[in-house]
């Protein structure tokens, strides 16, 4: 009895292992799903970065592998559903680092721009608005900020993910962004 469970228990095992390989094969990365060859290399290639091989005319071209040569004429595009399955569940920045095509440009370090009004909360903060239509507020209610209308401040990055807004005068203090 124990034997035949043993068996019936590997044989079920290797069963299991074949098919979530096959399974893999397919839900594991878009370009599994093309079915021709030099089609499903050309979008591997291009997936990984790996530049394609060139004929005489400049197509790119893929080698089988018998060692026949096959030119590629376009990487599918990759299914909706597949591409939301992939990134479900990152960041923008674990998207970006996915899609090897799109380069995102480089934040900008600050921002300069004129105050153009200045109000006081009740509690004490300024709101700053901007001429290209900021309004940042500051995040203390007691600074030595004199900021007035017709001032041109810089808006910078500070530590940890907070912003300084910087006067003429080189006071700065902690501002957070509110439109």
């Amino acid at each position: 009895m124990s034997r035949h469970f043993t068996v019936g228990t590997i044989v079920g095992f290797k069963l299991l292992s074949s098919a979530s390989v096959a399974l893999g094969a397919v839900q594991g990365h878009p370009c599994a799903a093309v079915a021709q060859d030099a089609e499903r290399l050309a979008c591997y290639d291009k997936a990984f970065g790996r530049s394609p091989q060139s004929t005489a005319d400049g197509k790119p071209t893929a080698v089988a592998a018998g060692g026949a040569v096959a030119t590629a004429t376009a990487v599918p595009t990759v299914d909706p559903v597949l591409k939301a399955q992939r990134e479900f569940g990152l960041s923008a920045t674990g998207k970006r680092a996915l899609d090897e095509n799109k380069v995102a440009p480089p934040a900008p370090e600050s921002l300069t721009a004129t105050v153009t009004s200045v109000s006081r909360r009740p509690t004490g903060e300024q709101a700053f608005i901007l001429d290209n239509g900021q309004i940042w507020l500051e995040t203390e209610s007691s600074t030595a900020v004199r900021a007035q209308p017709g001032d041109i401040v810089t808006v910078r990055k500070g530590a940890l993910g907070s912003y300084l807004l910087v006067t003429p005068k080189k006071v700065a203090t902690h501002v957070r962004r509110i439109k």
